[in-house]
């Protein structure tokens, strides 16, 4: 975060770490909510504004038929309380993928502008079969198209760009799939 002033805000046991330069923490303890906002860019948005409010996804299976096309067969699946909504829609794809090494993960996601920068973990980064990365890219892509106040994805490792995965360039943002 680059130095920023962080505070912590604990409500109903739930705690919130949040850099006080960028967001504005709004309290409504009648309602047992904190809200975050951004200060400094509109189109900010943190995975999981709200404690305690419900959040549905979509997860994302691929498929691929006979012919090798791929698709994605999708279903609902609520994001548990305390998750960024994000993170768990891409880390459920990953799973269902089955392409990908259990430590393969995204860690953290945020939204500035409409790009959501998407941090994964250095297994994701790790070589793949070209079927495979057509897989994780173009899922990865879909399952953030999901999110209206998304349009293009930032592959992110380290807190830098991934360049490359296999023989797919990253690194620049890709427009999500709707």
């Amino acid at each position: 975060m680059g130095g920023a002033a962080l505070t912590k805000l604990v409500t109903d046991g739930n705690t919130m770490t949040v850099p006080l330069d960028e967001k504005r923490i709004t309290l409504k303890p009648d309602e047992g909510k904190a809200n975050v906002t951004s200060k400094k860019t509109e189109g900010d948005n943190p995975g999981n504004i709200g404690i305690g409010k419900t959040t549905k996804i979509s997860v994302m299976t691929p498929i691929y038929s006979q012919g090798g096309e791929l698709s994605f067969k999708t279903t609902e699946k609520e994001v548990p309380e305390k998750a960024d909504k994000y993170v768990f829609a891409i880390n459920e794809f990953l799973s269902a993928a089955k392409v990908t090494e259990t430590a393969a993960k995204a860690t953290t996601a945020v939204v500035r502008g409409k790009v959501l920068y998407i941090e994964f973990t250095d297994a994701f980064a790790t070589g793949y079969g070209t079927e495979d990365e057509e897989t994780l890219v173009n899922g990865v892509c879909r399952v953030a198209g999901q999110f209206k106040e998304v349009n293009e994805v930032q592959f992110m490792s380290g807190g830098k760009p991934i360049n490359t995965l296999g023989s797919v360039d990253l690194s620049s943002p890709l427009s999500v799939q709707r």
